[in-house]
């Protein structure tokens, strides 16, 4: 027996009162004299022996009720089999809902996927359960993702509607983490009165799924089974791979990408796909659909399947041929397709074929047209003969703000710094500063909050900067925007010819690639006068990376990353103050490709890795009233979303499910529904069987034992047993003490109360 509370025990010498009190009244005497006396000394001797038993028993039942009372206020627990009862379980089901269950169990639909199976061994598993177990289930897909909140008791109601509930799952295109679901499941905190704890996993035989290149964390999680409180046990129930399914063939549209996500209206894009086979024997030819657009249905929350369902309102806009793939090999079909409306649109790439895994046959990425895209010129060059703006201008096709015959999809708007104080940021996609000068501190905060949100940055440092305010300010000891400090200004006659010579940058960047093609491009031609030096800090190496140096070496613009959002420092202003560069051809494509570069955080925001947030800034012309998330499994999300100053800020995090996620913003005007894809893991179309030599390791490392359909029953503990709140029941007990007495004390007084009254 044990006490929650054993302070109260301090109190049980009060059970002695009803003996004192005894004892007192025993010695009480009053003597009467009457004549006749010794005639009634039988009676009264004989009557007095029945007293005594009643105040004996009366001071015995308030003995007991005060020890009853005080035991009370203790909160004894004491061992459950003292009571008589079963031994409490806590059963943990982790079902199995990754791509790879997705196979078909036979040649046709009709018979069912590998999930139906393991579904079915989990309701199987659920009914055998006794009525004093506790069930919870974890989803093993996506890191793991709780289908019951909290234990429920395993009855009849309960039961059914866990079994509705397994019902309605579908597979996923997320990969299994069993390793991180063990973990989970082991540090839940245990339901009071549990003895014992069983963690169930039902599964598919995939390999991938157990983390097996992570042997010191299975070797941890082992220990801490060992040392778990209650003891836990972990049973895997394999549901058999479909016969041959190892020796077919499965292709997947592992990958969809385009060579510019964010472009113009009417401008012409390249999608691509690769294509994978990942099965065991070579595939035949194959066709590939690629779909435009489609939106989500008014009901897909609720009936749609997937978010994959979205694009059968699309448009198929072409097809293209797969050739045989050996396995193990991958190949790359392409479509150009011309954008033909602003927006942004989900363009899908579907193999239309047969195989085992139908999941992984799909793969979307998503593209952003505009009529034209607008960046930010900040403006401070009052002295300057031809001013940088003017030739930024220049090199996209504008003119004093108007479009020439031929323009960029980019569209300039020049601002001075007095009115760039009262722009708002959230608008644009990319702040220029052709000649930078200081600005105020207020100013780079709201700068930093732009960037890193996902917008871009490119300062271009020219002779009236200071250089200790930047460092200061821009720089801020590396936490800045800013990945370097400035040292000195330099001039390239005291540096020598090579320090005035462009280098030819390297073609493995994407915002140098075409810069390196000096068969195309004049960038050898162009000289320089003056530049600033950077001095990099060691802490941010590995992020930075330099865009363009000089022949001697020395760095003139740098990239580094600040939140979302990328950041280029130019050492050297955009005019013709230091250096000839705006005359030549390679100008207007630097000033392009580092645009296109600078704006795709904005976009690559709309293609996410799992985990990854969904993030979007929206002015105050365009705020919503209400914003909702449809996920890829069904589920309909309404997300907060705050307001600071005239931007709307919305972020939703729960990305950790592969598939099409839409954002609705429900506005004045009506709704507006935008597309987020996260990308699915392309091992999971990898299907390659758990060895039983692996199988051995798991269960000498981290004590999981293998089943072939259902889990054995749990074995009876007689060294380990549970412990059940007593109180209550001393409160019943009490009750009926005092009620008793109570009884007892009203008969003996009535009876004293007769043998007093004269007849």
């Amino acid at each position: 027996m044990s006490f929650l509370s054993t302070i109260f025990l301090w109190a049980l010498p009060l059970i002695a009162a009803p003996v004192v009190v005894h004892l007192y009244r025993g010695r009480q005497t009053e003597e009467i004299d009457w004549g006749a006396m010794h005639f009634l000394n039988a009676a009264v001797t004989e009557g007095r022996r029945f007293e005594r038993l009643e105040e004996l028993i009366l001071m015995a039942l308030r003995i007991l009720a005060i020890a009853a009372l005080v035991f009370a206020f203790a909160r004894p627990k004491i061992s459950s089999s003292w009571l008589g009862g079963g031994q409490q379980s806590e059963v943990i089901l982790v079902v199995d809902d990754s791509l790879s269950t997705s196979q078909q169990i036979g040649a046709s639909e009709d018979e069912g996927i590998l999930f139906d199976a393991i579904k079915a061994q989990a309701v199987e598993q659920l009914n055998q359960l006794g009525t004093s177990d506790r069930v919870q289930v974890l989803l093993a897909s996506a890191g793991g993702r709780w289908l019951t909140p909290e234990a429920l008791p395993c009855d009849s109601a309960n039961r059914a509607r866990l079994a509705e509930q397994f019902e309605e799952l579908k597979p996923t295109q997320a990969a299994a983490d069993l390793l991180n679901c063990v973990n989970q499941c082991v540090a839940l905190e245990s339901t009071e009165g549990i003895v014992q704890r069983r963690i169930i996993i039902f599964t598919d035989e995939q390999a991938h799924s157990w983390s097996l290149e992570s042997k010191a964390n299975w070797q941890q999680t082992g220990i801490v089974i060992t040392d778990a409180t209650p003891p836990t046990s972990v049973q895997v129930v394999l549901a058999d791979s479909p016969q041959g399914a190892a020796q077919s063939t499965n292709l997947a549209a592992s990958e969809v990408a385009a060579n510019r996500t964010v472009v113009a209206v009417g401008e012409k894009i390249e999608l691509r796909a690769e294509v994978s086979n990942f099965g065991a024997t070579a595939s035949e030819a194959a066709e590939v659909e690629w779909i435009w657009g489609g939106k989500p249905d008014s009901n897909s929350g609720e009936d749609a399947d997937s978010a994959d369902e979205f694009e059968d309102t699309g448009q198929v806009i072409g097809r293209s041929q797969v050739k045989p793939l050996e396995p193990g090999e991958r190949t790359q079909v392409t479509h150009s397709v011309t954008v033909k409306k602003a927006g942004i649109h989900l363009a899908t790439c579907r193999l239309a074929i047969e195989d085992p895994i139908l999941l992984d046959n799909t793969n979307h990425v998503v593209i952003q047209a505009a009529k034209e895209i607008p960046i930010l010129i900040v403006a401070d060059e009052t002295e300057a003969r031809v001013s940088a703006s003017a030739l930024l201008s220049a090199a996209l096709g504008y003119s004093k703000g108007k479009p020439s015959d031929w323009h960029s999809r980019y569209r300039p708007r020049i601002v001075s710094l007095d009115e760039f104080d009262e722009v708002s940021l959230a608008e644009y996609r990319v702040v220029l500063f052709p000649s930078l000068s200081d600005i105020s501190r207020s100013k780079i905060e709201e700068i930093a909050s732009y960037v890193r949100t996902g917008g871009g940055l490119w300062l271009a440092c020219g002779s009236t900067l200071d250089r200790q305010v930047f460092n200061a300010d821009w720089h801020d000891d590396g936490a800045g925007l800013s990945p370097v400090r400035l040292t000195q200004l330099s001039s390239t006659e005291d540096l020598g010819e090579a320090a005035s010579i462009l280098h030819a940058p390297e073609a493995t960047h994407p915002a140098t690639r075409q810069l390196a093609d000096t068969t195309q491009l004049d960038i050898q031609q162009a000289r320089l006068s003056e530049f600033w030096e950077f001095d990099r800090p060691k802490r941010r190496e590995e992020q930075l990376s330099v865009l363009l140096e000089t022949s001697s070496g020395h760095p003139l613009a740098v990239e580094g990353y600040f939140g979302e959002g990328r950041v280029i420092v130019q050492a050297l202003p955009l005019g013709l103050d230091w250096t000839n560069l705006p005359l030549l051809k390679s100008y207007v494509v630097m000033v392009h490709d580092w645009l296109d570069y600078l704006s795709a955080p904005g976009s690559a925001r709309h293609n996410l890795n799992p985990g990854s947030a969904i993030a979007s800034l929206i002015p105050e012309e365009q705020l919503a009233e209400s914003v909702t998330v449809f996920a890829p499994n069904r589920k309909k999300i309404e997300i907060p979303h705050s307001s600071e100053s005239e931007i709307q800020t919305i972020s939703y995090s729960q990305t950790q499910m592969p598939g099409v996620y839409w954002l609705s913003l429900e506005t004045e005007e009506g709704s507006t529904d935008v597309p987020y894809h996260v990308r699915p893991p392309g091992e999971e179309s990898r299907t390659i069987k758990l060895s039983s030599e692996e199988q051995t390791w798991l269960t000498d490392t981290a004590h999981v034992s293998f089943h072939d359909s259902t889990p054995p029953e749990p074995e009876s503990s007689t060294g380990s047993s549970g412990t059940q709140p007593f109180w209550p029941s001393l409160l019943i007990v009490l009750l009926v003490l005092l009620l008793v007495e109570l009884l007892l004390a009203h008969l003996t007084a009535r009876q004293r109360f007769a043998e007093l009254t004269p007849t």
